[in-house]
């Protein structure tokens, strides 16, 4: 082999060594992004199935709460508090209209 051809393949041994490099530098970039990003995923799946559970059991409580306040209300409750029983019951009935485009 002559000179200019050792030359030459050297050069093009030193060009494919540094895109593969490159190569090899991207995908290593990639993978700790990918990483990084299903962690922080995860990370923020596990944070909203906290503050769901902590929904859940305030809605809890207040269901408790308002459980207990229906139960305390009485027809008795009602006297004490000034309600009266109707003699005079009125219904509310809809009209039947008529449309004009029939």
């Amino acid at each position: 082999m002559t000179r200019q051809t050792k030359n030459y393949i050297y050069k093009k041994q030193k060009q494919v060594s540094i895109v593969a490099a490159t190569l090899v530098l991207v995908m290593l970039v990639s993978y700790v992004y990918f990483v990084n990003m299903t962690i922080s995923t995860i990370a923020q799946h596990n944070d909203l199935k906290d503050e769901i559970a902590n929904i859940e059991s305030e809605s809890t409580q207040i269901e408790e709460e308002y459980l207990s306040l229906q139960d305390g209300v009485s027809v008795e409750m009602a006297y004490n508090r000034g309600f009266v029983d109707t003699l005079d019951t009125k219904f509310v009935s809809r009209e039947i209209r008529v449309s004009l485009y029939e």
